[in-house]
């Protein structure tokens, strides 16, 4: 029988709770905006999550990355879309949108391999639906002034899943400066954000640093691979090439406002002080901060972003020296191609060879069904066959 309808409390539905004791940290809300039944309630959840092992949640058993499926929830603008593609790309998942409602059927139809993420308060029903499923779950912090100054400038692009966060909208009216309407937020309901990821991280789940994404991605990376199946140090590799930032922000036609600047630091000359005051003062900002491993130095300098171009056999180019595009799936076929070993073609933007990259990506592919056929399928066109679901539906005899 299929479990009554999961319907978990979006952003939008602004928990503003009175106090609620999880893992013997208050966090005191602002006055009057949930009733004391509604706060007991949530006390009482806290309570029951507690007192059920949840460790199979955290880390995936076995090593098998077929039937692989990566939950990310946190904070919203922590780094969620970031963290989903790089994990997509490790392990070749596909990136699917996770249900608001949540049943057996909505969660059993996104099929056995996938990664998604998803602004989540955790509950037993909803853990236990996850368990029941094999989900990973994991999650993503980063510094609160940061996340702040970020949804701030993601609000004028909100689609419909936020217009219905009323409280977030109301910072479009502060125009181009953080202003009254900006802190007028923090002081009622941004602490409620922050909770989501210290929920999770209370429950186990491994926590990403974004900071250490930006600044040592290959080992921030290995770390968070090893709760995973094991994968080879090359994808993890291409991985990093393929989500530079400048990368996803410009290859990611209608969706770039979730790549912004790809640094931290910036809410020390955006946001104005009486912001900063709140979260120095007013509870529950101090504890979370504690909680989650962040000050308020101005003077503590932040991170460098790591150069992933550094990592890229391509140098970042965008053509090969014969002017032909570089296309992002070319990268990603070229790190396929090569797997450990890039000494294979050292300079892979180059033509003139026989035996260079570009030639290789015409050729005649060793899978080719029909070889001497007058249709060629190149080493290209097969690896796109094998990254398209639909083509190999369609021609599974290739």
């Amino acid at each position: 029988m299929e479990r009554q309808l999961l319907r978990f409390r979006h952003l939008g539905c602004a928990w503003r709770t009175i106090g609620v004791f999880f893992a013997g940290i208050r966090f005191a809300w602002a006055d009057g905006c949930v009733d004391s039944q509604d706060a007991g309630e949530l006390g009482v959840e806290a309570e029951r999550l507690e007192r059920v092992p949840w460790s199979s949640l955290f880390h995936a058993t076995g090593n098998n990355a077929a039937n692989l499926k990566i939950l990310i929830v946190a904070t919203p603008k922590t780094g969620n879309v970031w963290l989903k593609n790089l994990l997509a790309l490790i392990y070749d998942l596909p990136q699917l949108d996770f249900p608001t409602e949540l049943t057996e059927q909505t969660v059993g139809a996104l099929g056995d391999k996938w990664v998604a993420h998803q602004h989540l308060q955790p509950s037993v029903e909803i853990l236990d639906l996850l368990k029941q499923y094999g989900v990973t779950v994991v999650t993503i912090v980063r510094h609160p002034c940061d996340a702040l100054v970020s949804l701030r400038h993601f609000v004028p692009h909100a689609t419909d899943e936020w217009t219905h966060d009323v409280m977030a909208m109301e910072m479009l009216k502060d125009g181009d400066e953080i202003g009254d309407h900006t802190l007028n937020y923090v002081r009622q309901h941004f602490a409620v954000q922050l909770n989501l990821s210290l929920l999770w991280m209370r429950l186990g789940a491994c926590a990403v640093h974004y900071e250490n994404l930006l600044a040592d991605p290959l080992q921030t990376l290995e770390g968070l691979t090893r709760i995973l199946p094991p994968t080879q140090p090359w994808r993890i590799r291409a991985a990093v090439v393929l989500s530079d930032f400048h990368r996803m922000k410009r290859h990611n036609h209608g969706r770039s406002h979730h790549f912004r600047h790809g640094v931290s630091g910036e809410w020390t000359t955006e946001l104005p002080p009486e912001i900063v005051e709140v979260f120095l003062t007013q509870e529950p900002y101090p504890t979370q901060f504690a909680a989650l491993g962040y000050s308020l130095d101005i003077d503590r300098i932040p991170p460098k972003p790591f150069d992933a171009v550094q990592l890229d056999p391509f140098r970042g180019a965008s053509s090969f020296d014969n002017g032909v595009p570089i296309s992002e799936f070319v990268v990603q076929t070229y790190f396929e191609a090569c797997g450990g070993d890039l000494t294979r073609w050292p300079n892979p933007c180059a033509t003139a060879s026989q035996e260079s990259f570009f030639d290789w990506l015409n050729a005649p592919a060793e899978q080719d069904p029909r070889p001497g056929d007058r249709v060629l399928v190149t080493n290209l066109a097969h690896a796109i066959y094998k990254a398209r679901s639909d083509l190999r539906e369609l021609f599974p005899d290739v």
